[in-house]
Order: structure tokens, then C-alpha cells, then sequence
């Protein structure tokens, strides 16, 4: 989280905030942030007039403290996005699990053998699943969309990744996710 424009230090060293005391170290704590993840960016003239002229950072010849700050923050972003990315590949077949009306069941593979794959069983094909009569909306198209009451990751007895599919009737149907894989892809042949 960064608080631009925070402050601006006069010649003597004394800090001024011209909008205000900061109020970062609230908003962390409400979004539940560490402090390690916060960094405030004063108002500095050159790198106001860095910007103004269209001035990369990295050209910026003097080590102000606002150029100090962005390689700060930028530094961090890169250990926790490598951090995540590394724990979702340890993680096996990490998915994406979703339901979008007009498509069905899409089940995207963040990591594993089908990493990046994106396979969506249609909305007949999950009715097909449900086992029972598609319902029809006003114009009388079989959807599963109003059947279809929610859906979430969960696991087979045999500790397989699975979707968890609850219709508005009250039964529960549960598809692995090879085999949403297998049928998302015979249905694109």
C-alpha cells in the first residue's frame, strides 16, 4: 500500500503534511496489512519535475527519497508475487473454479499438468449431470443457471480435486476435475 504525496520535508528537516496527518498505519491495520507492506512518498521538486518532463525513475541522477521508496515498493511487490507464485505451484493442480451463466462450469488450471487450461462443461452438459429435466427460463432455454443454486472446490472420497455442484432442489452432485477436463474436451471435438 502506498500513501503518495505524504509529506514534504522543508530545509531544516522537518516533515509537513500539506493534506493532512497520515492516516496509513489506520488503513493497514483495517486491511489487516504489515507494516513491511506500506510505504509513504513524499512530495519532492525533482521528481515532480521528473515526471513533468517524462523522466524515467531509474534516469533520475540525485538518490532522492521518493525514487528510494518506488524501488522500495517495487523491490517488495516482486518478493510477494514470487512468494504466491511459488506457493500455488507447490500447490497441486491449483485451480480456478467458477460458474458464468452463459458458459457453464469453467474450471481454469492455475498450476500442474494443464496449467493455463481452461475447460467449460456448457450448461446441457451439466444438467446431463444433475440427472434431471433442464429447467427453462421465460424463453423457454435450457439452462443450468436456474437449477443451479452453487459450486465450490472440494474433494472426492479418494482425496481427488472436484467440484461440488448444489441445485435449488437440495441434491448435491460431485464432478472430478478429470473428468470436467474429459468432458469439456470431447465437447470441443
Amino acid at each position: 500500500m502506498v500513501e503518495n504525496m505524504a509529506y514534504f520535508r522543508d530545509d531544516s528537516g522537518r516533515d509537513h503534511y500539506p493534506f493532512g496527518t497520515s492516516q496509513l498505519d489506520s488503513v493497514r491495520q483495517h486491511a489487516r496489512l504489515q507494516p513491511a507492506d506500506t510505504f509513504r512518498v513524499p512530495i519532492e521538486a525533482e521528481m515532480s519535475h521528473a515526471c513533468d518532463v517524462g523522466t524515467p525513475l531509474v534516469l533520475v541522477d540525485s538518490d532522492i527519497e521518493s525514487k528510494r521508496v518506488f524501488f522500495l515498493a517495487a523491490s517488495h511487490m516482486a518478493k510477494v508475487l514470487a512468494s504466491r507464485h511459488l506457493a500455488i505451484s507447490k500447490a497441486a493442480n491449483s485451480s480456478q473454479l467458477r460458474y458464468e451463466p452463459m458458459r457453464g462450469l469453467v474450471l481454469r488450471f492455475l498450476s500442474g499438468p494443464h496449467e493455463g487450461g481452461e475447460f467449460v462443461l456448457g450448461n446441457e452438459k451439466l444438467l446431463e449431470l444433475r440427472g434431471a429435466e433442464p429447467d427453462g427460463d421465460a424463453l423457454g432455454v435450457k439452462t443450468a443457471r436456474l437449477a443451479l443454486h452453487g459450486i465450490e472446490e472440494c474433494k472426492t472420497e479418494s482425496n481427488k480435486a472436484a467440484a461440488l455442484l448444489r441445485w435449488r432442489d437440495g441434491r448435491e452432485t460431485i464432478v472430478p476435475f478429470d473428468t470436467v477436463v474429459r468432458l469439456a474436451t470431447r465437447a470441443e471435438v
